[in-house]
């Protein structure tokens, strides 16, 4: 089952998220500010997170920075749904690890299908970085055989 983890400071934005998702038999946790978040994302691994960038305590990006330091979540989708429009802030998501951007209110239709393409990337990556590490040992013990 899909683990996801809701982050936002508005009580109504975390449960209409979570009604959203729900509704498509996925598992839910949810947090109310970055730093519940993390001591959370740091003994469950989440398959998708989706936060706000205004919060008090830890603001979204920051929580994103602290995310992609654990080594559970360096990969792990993380939507940013917000009011925001502003350039230089969405820049700076995506500098922060960030896949992608939703802005308030959204509908349904997109939120999900923004989720499921960002799992689906992570997903390749995931793949991707297992098989380089297969190849990178096969080759290592070829070596070592050969020596």
């Amino acid at each position: 089952m899909t683990q996801i983890l809701v982050v936002d400071d508005s009580n109504i934005m975390r449960l209409l998220v979570s009604h959203n998702l729900a509704e498509e038999g996925r598992t839910l946790q949810e947090a109310s500010d970055g730093v519940e978040a993390l001591a959370l994302a740091k003994t469950v691994h989440f398959d998708l997170i989706v936060t706000d960038i205004h919060m008090p305590e830890m603001n979204g990006i920051e929580l994103i920075e602290n995310l992609r330091r654990l080594e559970n979540h360096h990969s792990t989708p993380i939507i940013v749904l917000t009011t925001e429009s502003n350039r230089e802030l969405k820049a700076s998501a995506k500098k922060a690890g960030a896949n992608a951007w939703i802005e308030k209110p959204f509908e349904k239709s997109v939120f999900l299908h923004t989720m499921t393409n960002n799992r689906s990337r992570a997903l390749i990556t995931i793949l991707e970085e297992r098989a380089t590490g297969i190849l990178a040992r096969k080759s290592e013990q070829l070596s070592v055989a050969k020596a």
